[in-house]
C-alpha cells in the first residue's frame, strides 16, 4: 500500500503529545504531614527521599489512551489516502513521418503542430510511467527507448522529420505492440497524425490505440506521373518529350503553370499553362530540342504557383540519350544476314570489331566465340563453342535438332514465330542456377538467357548460317527485338526513375569496388558487389548523383503518390474504434475516512476518563 498524506502540515498537532508525556514524567511537589509511623508509607518515603525532580516514565493505560487521542486526531487533519500497488504503466507514442506532415499550415507545419500536441500529451502522463517514441513513415523507426526523462522526450520529439515517402502506420503499430506485450504491465498506443495514410489496415495491436488528430483539410495539386522519351518531331529533328499528370485533389477547378528546366537552378526548356477540372487528372506533353551534350542531364518540372504540400510540387528526370544505337559484330568472317537485319532499323549504326572494343551501353554479337570479359552490358552470343559459358555449359554438336517451344512471352521472342525453322546443327545448352531456357528442342535446350549482374546475356547454341531461319521474318524481327531491348535497358540506366523510400540499385563495371553517392541528405559511400551497388533509404525526393573510378551517372528519386497527397481529409481510423486521447494513468488514491479517526479519539478519550475515575475508586477504596 502507498500511503501518502494530502495535509502533512496539520502533523504538527503530534506536538501535544510532548506536554502531556511530560506531566508524567515531572515529580509534583510535596506536602509536609506530620504522622505518627511511617512504616506503611515505606515505598513513598524512599521517593520522598529523592531529590531529582522527574521521575522515571513508567507505561500506564492513561498515557497511552491519551496519545492514540493525539494521534487519531492528527491523522484525521493531515488527510492521509492510500493508492493500491499496480504493475507499471508504459506508453507508445507514434509520431506520423509521412509526406502529408510536412504540410504548411499558416506558420507552422503540421509536424511541428504533431510536436506540440505530443508535449502537451507527455506533460499530462503520470510521471512514474514509462514512454517509447516510435517514428512511422514508410517504415517504422525508433526516436527513444523506454524513459522517463522528459529531457529525453522532448529529444525524441525533435529528432522526427516529414520525408517524402508515403506513409504507413501498420508496422509501426505492430512494433509498438510487441515492444509494450514484452515490458509487460499496462500499455497503450497513442498515435500523433494528420490521418493522410496511404496505406493501412491490416495491423490489430492488442492494446488500446488512441490517435492525436492534428491538420486541417487543405486543396492540393499534386504531380504524380513523369516520364522522358527521346523522340523526333515531324521535321525529323531529335527532341526530349516530358510526360506528366497532373492531379487536381480539390474540389474547385485551378489553373497552374508546369516548366521544364535543367536542374539545378538552369535554364527553362519549356513551359506550359492548362486548366484543372475539379478532381481531375490531366496529362501534359512540355517537348524540347535534344542537344548534344545533354544526355544524362538532370531536369526538373516544377508547378506555379506552388501548394501547402511542397512534396510533390516538382518531380526529377534525368534527359535520355537518343535513339541511335552503337551495334558491335565480332565475327570470324562476314555475316551477311545479320547485316542485313541489323541495317533495316535505321538507328543503329552497325561496325565490325572485337568484344573489347564494344561501347558499354551499345549492344554486341559475338559469333563462334564466347569471350570471359566483355564492357557491352547487351551481349548476344551464337554458335559458342563447347565448354563453359558464362551461367550455361555447351555441350557436343548435335544434327537436325526439331524445336519443340519457346518462351513467346520473352521480349525477344515477342510478335514471331519459330515454325518451319530447320536447323543444320547445333550445340545443346545445359542450363546453370541463374539461366532460363528460351527456345527447346528434341535434343536439349537451343537458346538460352544467362544474364547476370554486370547485363543482358542472349546465348545460342548455332549461327544463322546453320538454319533456313535467316529466310524467315522471324529472324529480323529477332535482331529487332534483341536492339530495342538494348536500347531500353540503356534508357533505364542512364535515365531510370525511382520512386522514393524504394531500394536504387546502381549498375557498375565489374572492377568497380565502390561508389559515392550524393544525395539531398548528404554524402554516402556503397560498397559494391557483383557490379551493382544497392542505396536502401531513399527518403527525399531529389537528384542522386552517383560517382565512381572512370564514370558517373545521375539518378532521379521522386514522391509520386496522388493518396498521400490527398489533403482534403483524415481517413484513417484507429484500429479496436477511436478512444479517448486524454491520459490515463493510476487510478484515483482512496481517502482514509477523517470521521472514522475523529472517533477513534474521542473513543480514545473516553476510554482515559473511564481508566481515570476507576483508579480514583480503587484509591478510595483502600483508604
Amino acid at each position: 500500500m502507498d500511503l501518502r498524506l494530502l495535509e502533512p502540515r496539520a502533523l504538527w498537532l503530534l506536538g501535544a503529545a510532548l506536554p502531556l508525556v511530560a506531566l508524567y514524567v515531572l515529580r509534583a511537589r510535596r506536602v509536609r504531614v506530620r504522622v505518627p509511623s511511617t512504616w506503611l508509607w515505606e515505598a513513598a518515603r524512599r521517593e520522598a527521599l529523592a531529590r531529582r525532580p522527574w521521575q522515571r516514565l513508567r507505561p500506564e493505560a492513561s498515557l497511552l489512551l491519551e496519545l492514540l487521542a493525539v494521534l487519531a486526531l492528527s491523522l484525521a487533519a493531515a488527510k492521509p489516502v492510500v493508492r493500491r500497488p499496480e504493475a507499471r504503466a508504459h506508453v507508445a507514442l507514434i509520431i506520423d513521418e509521412s509526406a502529408s506532415m510536412g504540410t504548411r499550415e499558416s506558420a507552422s507545419t503540421r509536424l511541428e503542430l504533431a510536436r506540440r500536441a505530443a508535449e502537451a500529451f507527455l506533460r499530462a502522463v503520470p510521471s512514474d510511467t514509462d514512454v517509447l517514441v516510435l517514428g512511422a513513415a514508410h517504415e517504422a523507426r525508433v526516436l527513444s527507448a523506454p524513459t522517463r526523462d522528459p529531457t529525453a522526450l522532448r529529444a525524441a520529439l525533435q529528432r522526427a522529420r516529414a520525408w517524402d515517402v508515403e506513409g504507413g502506420l501498420d508496422e509501426a503499430l505492430r512494433l509498438a505492440d510487441d515492444r509494450l506485450r514484452a515490458l509487460g504491465g499496462s500499455g497503450r498506443i497513442v498515435v500523433v497524425s494528420d490521418g493522410a495514410v496511404a496505406r493501412s489496415g491490416s495491423a490489430r495491436p492488442r492494446v488500446p490505440v488512441e490517435l492525436l488528430r492534428v491538420g486541417a483539410p487543405v486543396i492540393n495539386v499534386a504531380l504524380s506521373r513523369v516520364e522522358l522519351r527521346a523522340a523526333r518531331d515531324p521535321r525529323g529533328h531529335d527532341v526530349v518529350q516530358a510526360f506528366a499528370l497532373v492531379a487536381n485533389l480539390g474540389e474547385a477547378a485551378t489553373t497552374i503553370s508546369l516548366t521544364a528546366r535543367l536542374s539545378p537552378g538552369g535554364e527553362a526548356l519549356a513551359s506550359h499553362t492548362l486548366e484543372l477540372p475539379a478532381g481531375g487528372r490531366v496529362p501534359v506533353t512540355l517537348t524540347f530540342p535534344a542537344l548534344a551534350g545533354r544526355e544524362g542531364l538532370g531536369v526538373v518540372l516544377e508547378k506555379t504557383p506552388p501548394d501547402a504540400l511542397t512534396a510533390d510540387d516538382r518531380v526529377f528526370a534525368v534527359i535520355p540519350p537518343g535513339r541511335s544505337l552503337a551495334v558491335t559484330v565480332d565475327a570470324p568472317e562476314e555475316e551477311p544476314w545479320l547485316l542485313r537485319a541489323l541495317a533495316a532499323d535505321p538507328e543503329v549504326v552497325v561496325r565490325r570489331g572485337p568484344s573489347r572494343e564494344a561501347p558499354e551501353d551499345g549492344l554486341l554479337f559475338v559469333l563462334g566465340a564466347c569471350p570471359a570479359a566483355v564492357p557491352s552490358r547487351s551481349v548476344v552470343v551464337l554458335g559458342p563453342p563447347p565448354g563453359r559459358c558464362g551461367e550455361v555449359s555447351v555441350g557436343a554438336a548435335v544434327e537436325a535438332p526439331r524445336i519443340t517451344a519457346y518462351a513467346t512471352t520473352d521480349p525477344r521472342l515477342r510478335f514471331l514465330t519459330l515454325d518451319g525453322v530447320h536447323l543444320v546443327r547445333a550445340t545443346p545448352l545445359e542450363l546453370g542456377p541463374h539461366a532460363t531456357a528460351l527456345v527447346r528442342s528434341d535434343l536439349g535446350v537451343l537458346a538460352a538467357d544467362a544474364s547476370d549482374a554486370l547485363g543482358t546475356r542472349t546465348v545460342l547454341g548455332f549461327t544463322p548460317g546453320e538454319s533456313d531461319w535467316p529466310l524467315h521474318a522471324s529472324f529480323v524481327v529477332f535482331v529487332r527485338n534483341t536492339v530495342e531491348l538494348a536500347r531500353a535497358q540503356r534508357a533505364r540506366r542512364l535515365a531510370g526513375s525511382s520512386r522514393t523510400a524504394e531500394p536504387l540499385r546502381v549498375e557498375v563495371p565489374g572492377s568497380v569496388t565502390a561508389l559515392t553517392a550524393r544525395t539531398p541528405e548528404g554524402s554516402v559511400t556503397l560498397p559494391v558487389v557483383d557490379g551493382a551497388a544497392l542505396l536502401g533509404e531513399t527518403r527525399r525526393a531529389g537528384l542522386y548523383a552517383l560517382r565512381w573510378p572512370g564514370g558517373e551517372s545521375l539518378r532521379p528519386v521522386n514522391f509520386l503518390s496522388e493518396r498521400e497527397g490527398d489533403l482534403r481529409g483524415a481517413t484513417w481510423v484507429p484500429p479496436q474504434g477511436a478512444r479517448s486521447s486524454s491520459p490515463r494513468g493510476a487510478p484515483p488514491p482512496r481517502e482514509l475516512p477523517g470521521p472514522w479517526l475523529a472517533l477513534l479519539a474521542a473513543l480514545a478519550a473516553l476510554g482515559d476518563l473511564l481508566w481515570l475515575s476507576r483508579t480514583k475508586r480503587l484509591t478510595r477504596g483502600a483508604a
